[in-house]
């Protein structure tokens, strides 16, 4: 176990060693970029886009009007914890959320470790926690933002769950929902596994606490201003209608395809050809040789979409492992999963696609059965990662917006 700790402490450290070196020392010897402003070696950095509507909000409360209409999009949770050190212990808020939501996405790692190695063992967990850590979007487990906070609860709801630990599942899945709006599927996902699987009343208990966070900020809104769906409202502001919109995954869909810029899709069909190929015969060859196929494959899949795509890698890698491994992972699981991909397919304009799904946890442990499956092809997800991280960083720091 403490070998394991360690080895979740050790990931953790090197990914955030690189963006806070990127953020706090490299960006600002940079130029000024056309889109942005010259980075600052201060906590403010890390209030990037939703960082500052969290710190209005903890300093002077939800705002519901026409020209402040986007705060109840943001659930309470985050804010609601983060308050007491900023209005009675006088810590700026700069401080307190990156701090807040930095902490708790070191305790999902390893809580995220803990449970992938104890259902699926520690080769998948290692590859779960590398993907988890090097991802562009981990960078967002650093801000102060909640994917840190809802990874590490609808993790803990999970898992609890799945041990058949109904009043943790239950707390836990609470709190998820109070934190992020895909944590309301838990609900349906536990149910589901109620049905199936015959589970005790416990389960069904769990089910219906799972919504309580969501439904209590219901109330809230309500009560506040009068809408009980305000945070949905919000929502549809600022994206648009609440309806899958094909024409704005289009662009995603042309880099899968590789038709956008240069005409890539001769090559995209000749590397999706020669991977059927390499996985009919994969048999033939020894474990080396699989392993530099799949490495040579991943290469030239990453040459192709190398460009910050990491929507194709979170929502369609993610969601086709969903489904292929989804007897290993569980029906609540994998039902979670699905469902928050569908919740970000339904969210109008796929702004924050990627990251939204990043936070979404069976996501991650999918991939991470699939590289340890494919580790060739694995390597170089995580390399490619690792690769583009300090970009990301650079750009935040830079407050260059990330769609």
């Amino acid at each position: 176990m403490r070998r394991d700790a360690s080895f979740v402490v050790g990931i953790w450290l090197l990914s955030r060693a690189v963006i806070l070196v990127s953020m706090l020392v490299i960006a600002p010897t940079l130029p000024q970029p056309a889109d942005g402003h010259v980075a600052a070696r201060s906590w403010s950095t890390f209030l990037y886009a939703d960082g500052a509507l969290y710190q209005s909000i903890v300093l002077d409360g939800y705002q519901y009007e026409k020209d402040r209409g986007t705060h109840p999009a943001y659930f309470p949770l985050y804010p609601l914890v983060a308050a007491p050190f900023v209005r009675f212990a006088h810590i700026p808020f700069a401080i307190v959320g990156p701090l807040l939501n930095g902490a708790a996405f070191l305790l999902a790692l390893l809580a995220l470790f803990a449970w992938t190695r104890a259902r699926h063992g520690p080769a998948a967990a290692r590859w779960t926690i590398a993907t988890a850590a090097f991802l562009p979007l981990s960078i967002y487990g650093t801000l102060a933002y909640t994917e840190g906070l809802f990874l590490l609860l609808s993790t803990l709801a999970l898992w609890s769950f799945e041990r058949d630990r109904f009043a943790g599942a239950a707390v836990w899945g609470a709190l998820a929902s109070a934190t992020r709006f895909p944590g309301l599927a838990l609900m349906p996902a536990f149910a589901l596994e109620a049905v199936l699987q015959k589970r005790s009343r416990g389960a069904w208990i769990a089910a219906l606490c799972a919504c309580a966070g969501t439904l209590a900020y219901a109330l809230f809104c309500w009560r506040s201003f009068g809408d009980p769906f305000a945070f949905v409202h919000a929502q549809i502001a600022w994206r648009g209608p609440l309806t899958v919109r094909f024409a704005d995954w289009e662009y995603m869909v042309a880099i899968l395809l590789g038709t956008v810029g240069p005409h890539w899709w001769p090559y995209q069909i000749a590397i999706v050809a020669l991977s059927a190929l390499w996985w009919l015969k994969r048999g033939s060859f020894s474990d080396a040789g699989n392993f530099v196929c799949g490495l040579l494959l991943g290469l030239a899949e990453a040459a192709l979409w190398f460009t910050s795509q990491w929507d194709l890698l979170l929502i369609v890698a993610g969601g086709a492992a969903l489904v292929a491994f989804r007897k290993q992972l569980g029906v609540a699981t994998t039902t979670y999963g699905l469902l928050g991909i569908a919740i970000i397919l339904a969210a109008g304009f796929p702004l924050s696609a990627d990251r939204i799904a990043y936070s979404i946890a069976p996501i991650l442990i999918a991939l991470g059965l699939m590289w340890e499956r494919l580790p060739g092809v694995g390597a170089i997800a995580v390399a490619a990662s690792a690769a583009a991280l300090p970009l990301y960083a650079i750009k935040i720091a830079q407050s260059v917006w990330i769609p």
